[in-house]
């Protein structure tokens, strides 16, 4: 027996499964399983086949054995369900009698649908409020994350857009149902399917162009170039450990178990941020007698604007790891910079759309970092 799969219709439509359903049959496709994406129909001979849809609680148990066993006798066989959608099938060669004969009554199993609609927006919106409290409630505050991860934020906003647009038209489809059916109106249980497939369609479309865009978005950002560290005395807009003490930049050999390597350049371009330069250097004191090495991270940003780059410096204080805290900083004057925090192990810095941030061990003050640094972004 052959199994083909096909796209599920819109569940909220429900005359139009039904009907599409029929014609699926008597195209030599019966229904076997339904999903939340996919049915599964296997291949049989081409025959009249009607389906009803029923609304009910959700799984096999949500339509009893009672009211099964009652639907038998009337020529309906349950096929299967999904969620809180449960279909029957007739291949009798008589119109069977129908499930549904009073309107009004049926209309009150539809609110089941409707409420089905507004559980999955009121999900989505719990996905929002977190997505929410994950960036402006977290350490540091929002600016990092979209200057870091703005394809990624809009990636999840697509995918809880598209969520509740789905959830939006279930709770119209449903609407229109109930005031139809109180209004005396039965289903047509023959309504044309091909307006609400191609409706799907459209929306299935958008949907996907939109996931695509925002993925090879989010892939563009997430890329990361590797490369070794400049020496020192190279047009580089990052401190390095030789301009600042009296020491050589560690060997292969040299490096710390815990990191790794010696020296690293991560290089990445976001919207926000067209160019971000990641950094590690650890050095070896060129001082007989000194004991310790030297080691320094730092995150250099050119942002799209001066005033991107101030927010993301306040951001980059208020998480910094040592100082816990942008109160913890305390700012300084320097003359070729704009701004300039400093705290005992870290230095934030911006002059225009530039801003660095550095977290240091070493025996340079974190004043003459910001000194040097500005001997750098001189013009």
């Amino acid at each position: 027996m052959k199994r083909v799969y096909r796209l599920a219709p819109l569940r909220g439509f429900v005359a139009e499964s039904e009907s599409y359903y029929t014609f699926m049959a008597e195209q030599g496709y019966r229904l076997q399983r339904t999903g939340a994406y996919l049915d599964r129909f296997s291949r049989d001979t081409p025959r009249k086949t009607a389906y009803r849809v029923e609304i009910a609680q959700p799984g096999p148990e949500g339509i009893p054995e009672e009211q099964r066993e009652l639907y038998r006798d009337c020529g309906w066989q349950y096929v299967d369900n999904y969620s809180v959608y449960h279909v029957f099938a007739s291949m009798d060669a008589e119109e069977p009698p129908e499930i549904h004969t009073l309107p009004e009554l049926q209309a009150k199993t539809i609110r089941r649908l409707r409420r089905e609609g507004w559980v999955a927006l009121a999900g989505e919106a719990l996905w929002l409020a977190l997505l929410a409290g994950r960036f402006l409630l977290a350490e540091g505050g929002i600016w990092e994350a979209l200057v870091e991860a703005l394809s990624l934020i809009v990636l999840l906003l697509v995918l809880i857009g598209i969520g509740s647009w789905w959830a939006v038209v279930q709770l119209g489809a449903a609407g229109r149902i109930i005031r139809r059916l109180k209004a005396g109106q039965p289903l047509d249980h023959g309504a044309d399917w091909r307006p609400v497939r191609r409706k799907q369609r459209r929306m299935m479309a958008t949907a996907a162009v939109l996931i695509l865009l925002c993925g090879l978005w989010a892939a563009a950002e997430g890329y990361v170039i590797r490369r070794d560290l400049p020496q020192a005395g190279t047009e580089f807009p990052c401190l390095l450990l030789e301009e600042v003490e009296d020491v050589r930049r560690a060997s292969e050999a040299e490096a710390d178990d815990f990191v790794g390597y010696s020296q690293r350049l991560e290089i990445r371009h976001t919207l926000l941020a067209p160019l971000h330069y990641h950094t590690y250097e650890k050095a070896v004191s060129n001082l007989s007698g000194r004991d310790g090495d030297s080691w320094m991270y730092q995150d250099y940003y050119e942002t799209a604007s001066p005033w991107i780059a101030q927010a993301l410096g306040n951001s980059l204080a208020d998480s910094a790891l040592f100082a816990k805290g942008r109160e913890n900083f305390r700012e300084i004057s320097c003359p070729g910079l704009d701004w300039v925090l400093v705290s005992e192990m870290e230095l934030v810095a911006r002059k225009g759309n530039r801003v660095l941030f550095a977290t240091y061990w070493g025996t340079a003050s974190p004043e003459s970092l910001a000194r040097s640094l500005a001997a750098k972004w001189a013009p």
